[in-house]
């Protein structure tokens, strides 16, 4: 039966038309995006020359050997000129690569500037042109939430796309004290109301560093008055142009900087997907890296079989599983894209509806309008077969820019590019290869990290990224980790045979790859009782047995050439946990942080689509820089989350693991 997707949004692109001249006017607001004279000098004027961005950029470039983040935030991200303009300029005045400085850019818009659009204007300014592609490049699918994007070793670009009413306040509570400066860019106070209230000023203020400054082009009395009852200083000064007056302003409170050492340690426990993004993620930590694990290659776990699927896990509703996917699924495939191009292979990924009740689900998924085309559609049994290069029995869901890799090499490639990117920069990384952990203890402040060659490697953090073995090393982590074995089949079909032309991933009740080098992944069983990493005929026989029943073809025996069992890490929720590990004081049966001590696991069976976000999460939060998320995702994604859930049910949560 065919699946229709219906073509709107819950998020809708801004509705946009341009004048002779070219330039975007707005029809939600009737309002333009930049000015007609001179679009570049007015922004140069009112928020980059408003805010010393200047002055204050060539301070922090300067002093090449300090790590230090320059954060900007803005409310209307539109065309992206402010953000263009500050990018230019910071490439210009850092110049090579030494130099420490970064720039973070955190912009909220409603309504997303549809991509052919944001082309259209760009062509305003030949001279932001190399940068400008790189953001038409990562520019994100019109989804909800936090889309991080890397545009340059330096330069971080964070786009969030909803009402900020609702975006803005809870990205705040995550990052406060975390923003040099704002820039109050939305469409004019009596055109674009919602975008100037009281609980916006106070979440604005909260995120605003020790002489943090603002600037926005209104002088409007109630955003003056909306500003200072959030405690910024603000002033009236001339506009730009024809326009009378702006405001700037600044924010003074007691600062309390937290000081990083310059001999700090960081030990990741894992050699599989969340422990190579980890490595990844903290390449620019100052800090001496240890990565031990107790296998003699890296990928020996759940991360180590020889294809692996690439897509995310989307739900009918918009719940924080399909926030943290579809936004975990886009950075993975860019980080992908860019790091190992010839490793990912973007091949889309077909779901198919093999029953009345699975089409009545993808319906349903569809017509809410929760997604964009870009990311699922629906295809009819000859459109998909058409796409997966077989025939199929069914109509299908299509992810279009999902695919596989080979998880094996994806990890290698993420540690070595690592180690060489923090070599070339003096910074130190060691790996720990044939080294059990076998004791995790705190002595006098840092962690000891005792070994099976009875070494001690000691730590002021250490990362536990080793699965379910995290249960081993630390049992009193309060975190259900639940160990499930899992059984692929490798098989390679005879010359002739009809699935040998496959093109596409295929996601029935089991999977199948495209052959590579004339071999295909099948699979994979789910077992909750065997702990054991041992293969077995009869899970060959079952993954066969799955595959014929979901494409309607017959393999030999004799095709099995090969099979892989492991055991992933899943929770009871289906989302990883990622932050501090929990203890819970006996005495107050009140739940705490195990000091330095962080964990990443339960990613379950899609470990190489959640693993780069979340170990940008974790990572960000211990280089106490800007976080990929805001406080609503962040707190499901926490590892003390279950045991916030036992208390409030008057459980006992030791009892969880």
């Amino acid at each position: 039966m065919p699946i229709h997707h219906k073509d709107s949004t819950s998020l809708e692109f801004a509705n946009i038309q341009f004048d002779d001249s070219g330039v975007p006017e707005s029809h939600q607001f009737g309002d333009i995006y930049f000015s007609r004279e001179n679009g570049m000098a007015e922004s140069r004027y009112v928020f980059l020359q408003q805010n010393r961005v200047h002055e204050r950029l060539s301070r922090l470039t300067a002093t090449a050997a300090k790590e230090q983040v320059f954060h900007i935030a803005e409310t209307g991200f539109g065309t992206g000129l402010n953000f263009l303009l500050v990018a230019d300029l910071f490439l210009t005045l850092s110049g090579d690569d030494e130099c420490g400085a970064r720039l973070h850019f955190t912009s909220f818009e409603k309504y997303p500037v549809r991509p052919d659009d944001l082309l259209r204007a760009h062509q305003h300014w030949p001279q932001l042109a190399t940068i400008a592609e790189r953001l038409q490049a990562q520019y994100p699918a019109k989804v909800p939430g936090l889309h991080r994007l890397q545009l340059h070793p330096k330069i971080t670009l964070d786009l969030v796309f909803g009402d900020a009413l609702n975006t803005l306040p809870d990205w705040a509570a995550t990052h406060r004290n975390t923003v040099d400066a704002w820039f109050l860019d939305g469409f004019a106070p009596k055109k674009n109301p919602d975008m100037w209230q009281p609980t916006l000023f106070q979440a604005i203020a909260a995120a605003m560093k020790s002489g943090a400054t603002l600037a926005t082009f209104t002088a409007t009395g109630h955003v003056r008055r909306g500003l200072q009852a959030a405690g910024i200083y603000i002033q009236r000064i001339p506009g730009f142009g024809n326009k009378r007056e702006m405001l700037r302003g600044y924010l003074q409170r007691l600062a309390t900087p937290q000081q990083r050492s310059n001999d700090e340690t960081i030990i990741i426990i894992g050699d599989g997907i969340a422990a190579a993004s980890l490595l990844w993620s903290l390449k620019d930590h100052a800090a001496t890296i240890r990565l031990v694990s107790q296998a003699s290659h890296f990928a020996q776990g759940a991360s180590g079989n020889p294809q692996g699927a690439i897509y995310p896990l989307l739900q009918a509703d918009w719940t924080i599983a399909s926030e943290f996917y579809s936004q975990a699924f886009e950075y993975a495939r860019q980080l992908y894209q860019q790091l190992a191009p010839d490793i990912m292979v973007s091949s889309g990924v077909l779901q198919l509806l093999s029953s009345a009740d699975a089409c009545r689900r993808a319906r349903k998924l569809l017509q809410r309008g929760e997604y964009p085309r870009s990311l699922i559609h629906g295809l009819t049994r000859q459109q998909a077969s058409s796409v997966a290069g077989i025939e199929l029995p069914c109509p299908a869901l299509f992810y279009p820019q999902a695919g596989w890799l080979q998880p094996v090499l994806m990890v290698e490639r993420l540690i070595s590019a690592t180690e060489q990117y923090r070599s070339e920069r003096g910074r130190t990384t060691h790996i720990h290869l044939n080294t059990e952990v076998t004791q995790l203890e705190r002595q006098h402040g840092n962690w000891c990290v005792t070994t099976n060659t009875n070494a001690s490697l000691h730590a002021q953090h250490v990362i536990l990224a080793n699965g379910q073995d995290v249960n081993r090393l630390l049992p009193q982590a309060l975190v259900p980790i639940r160990p499930v074995r899992g059984q692929i089949t490798q098989i390679k079909p005879a010359t002739e045979h009809p699935l040998l032309p496959l093109k596409a991933v295929i996601c029935h009740h089991g999977y199948i790859t495209p052959a590579l080098n004339g071999t295909m992944c099948i699979g994979a069983t789910f077992d909750k009782k065997n702990t054991e990493a041992t293969t077995s005929a009869a899970d060959n026989q079952s993954n066969l047995t799955q595959l014929e029943n979901g494409l309607s073809v017959t393999m030999p025996n004799n095709a099995i050439v090969g099979e892989r069992a492991s055991i992933r890490a899943t929770t009871p929720d289906h989302l990883p946990v990622i932050g501090h590990v929990p203890q819970l004081r006996e005495a107050s049966k009140q739940l705490a942080e195990l000091p330095n001590c962080w964990m990443l696991s339960g990613l379950g069976a899609r470990g190489f689509t959640s693993a780069p976000l979340a170990a940008e999460i974790l990572a960000c939060e211990l280089q106490q820089r800007p976080l990929p998320v805001g406080q609503r995702l962040k707190k499901a994604l926490a590892p003390q989350r279950f045991a916030e859930r036992a208390l409030a049910r008057n459980q006992d949560p030791l009892q969880l693991s």
